[in-house]
């Protein structure tokens, strides 16, 4: 714990960046695939499962839902620049891969914390 106050007094007022939770630039791939989530409750199967917040640079490999024919979701986290970059390796000539629709941002969670 001591090490980590010495080190945000070293920082000063210089704009601190914690890895894992903002400016990294790695991208963190974690799969869901294949994690249960079709347990019912008690008001039957879950409509869609994603997770409670997001960091940026993390990326997850999340099951469609039910009433979809197999396949993944794919759950980014980025800054915008950063999101049309990789819109775009994700394009190419003669196809699109990825649609404008599921590039588009929803508001992150833990934003409103």
């Amino acid at each position: 714990m001591r090490s980590s106050i010495d080190y945000l007094e070293r920082a000063g007022g210089s704009t601190i960046r914690i890895p894992g939770i903002s400016g990294s630039p790695h991208l963190k791939v974690i799969s869901w695939a294949q994690l249960p989530f079709g347990q019912d409750f008690g008001w039957g199967d879950p409509i869609f499962v994603r997770p409670a917040c997001s960091w940026e640079g993390s990326c997850l490999l999340l099951p469609k839902p039910r009433d979809e024919d197999g396949g993944l979701s794919f759950s980014i986290c980025l800054e915008a620049a950063a999101m049309e970059r990789f819109k775009g390796l994700l394009t190419t000539d003669d196809s699109t891969v990825l649609s404008t629709t599921t590039a588009t941002s929803l508001p992150r969670l833990d934003s409103r914390l």
